[in-house]
């Protein structure tokens, strides 16, 4: 009898530890919005503006964001920002937003008649958690 009450009491336990735990994507609700570039073709020369918002929809902080742009035949990396992927807010921020300016050029390891891919991704404060990524293709042609 007294081993009958104790796994009851057991399994209740564990029933109530598991539905309070509270689902960490809703949490965050993280979203993306890659406002530039956009999908269209570019040209070797040109200089691509990046601009991408990452978000909490329920109002939490952005812990870490990254860009990066690497090419879909060899998987060569050819932009990662921001350096430290862990934003340094003072207070809460459910809002950043990633701008900078990328030249399509050999220097950069941009090469024409290629295809790119823009991998946008947001996570919490520890790796992986609450994950959202967001990626864009584009073409890249010579001069």
């Amino acid at each position: 009898m007294n081993r009958l009450i104790l796994v009851l009491i057991g399994s209740l336990s564990i029933c109530l530890l598991n539905s309070c735990k509270e689902n960490v994507s809703e949490k965050y609700d993280y979203h993306i919005h890659v406002h530039k570039p956009d999908a269209e073709d570019k040209k070797m020369g040109e200089s691509m503006h990046i601009h991408v918002d990452f978000e909490s929809k329920t109002g939490e902080e952005v812990h870490h964001v990254n860009v990066r742009i690497f090419n879909k035949e060899t998987n060569e990396e050819v932009y990662n920002k921001p350096v430290d992927s862990h934003l340094d807010h003072s207070g809460n921020s459910a809002k950043h937003e990633h701008h900078d300016d990328f030249e399509l050029s050999a220097t950069n390891k941009i090469t024409g008649h290629s295809n790119y891919i823009l991998e946008a991704k947001v996570w919490g404060h520890d790796a992986g958690e609450a994950e959202v990524i967001k990626t864009l293709e584009f073409h890249v042609h010579p001069e």
